[in-house]
């Protein structure tokens, strides 16, 4: 059976215990990270160097890295949740590393910054990046608009397991509801599935 390792108050651990719910991937989840056992031990550190998490043992395979992760799932269990076309293939990974390298950040900072005490950040620094956060997910909501997102549809892509999670949080953390309809529903959609709720609609930290 595969493992997880990582605290479920994680986003990043609550898009692979997601993804691996939907696929019908049987697994247990182990507490490390902080609060919990450190990631500085040498058990965790043998597996992952960079004592970070989520990890995940399946089988012989360990891998760290949460997109990196739900690649590796879809990729054994679901490959069409990958793409079925190199352009289709190309624009889930584009938005699954966007996510990462420009969503992620001003994300960080304002969670941090309002559940976290004291706050990493300055108050200046927390309305900043909310901006930005509104900014991004107003991009987000142009894209599905258009056509253009490869995910928030009936169907399933990689690129809905990293970006959703991060939606729900930006609810429960910076305000309830989105402006755009889309958004909304493709929230509610997320919320209807019992994997979603169970694994990414828990309480934060």
């Amino acid at each position: 059976m595969m493992e997880i390792l990582g605290r479920t108050n994680s986003v990043n651990v609550r898009k692979v215990a997601w993804c691996a719910a939907e696929l019908g991937v049987p697994f247990t989840r182990s507490d490390w990270g902080r609060g919990f056992r450190p990631t500085s031990e040498p058990e965790f550190l043998a597996l992952n160097p960079n004592a970070t998490v989520p990890v995940i043992r399946d089988g012989d395979v360990v891998l760290y890295e949460s997109h990196s992760i739900v690649r590796y799932l879809c990729a054994k269990h679901r490959p069409q949740w990958l793409g079925e076309t190199p352009e289709a293939v190309g624009l889930i990974s584009q938005w699954m590393d966007w996510s990462l390298s420009v969503l992620a950040t001003p994300m960080s900072v304002v969670f941090q910054g309002k559940k976290v005490n004291p706050p990493p950040y300055t108050p200046e620094q927390v309305v900043a990046a909310t901006a930005r956060a509104k900014e991004l997910w107003v991009m987000i909501a142009r894209a599905m608009d258009e056509g253009t997102a490869p995910f928030g549809g009936e169907e399933f892509t990689a690129a809905d397991f990293v970006i959703a999670p991060f939606m729900e949080r930006y609810v429960t953390t910076i305000e309830p509801q989105f402006e755009a309809p889309v958004l909304d529903a493709w929230l509610s959609r997320c919320r209807a599935r019992p994997a979603f709720h169970e694994h990414v609609t828990v309480p934060a930290p």
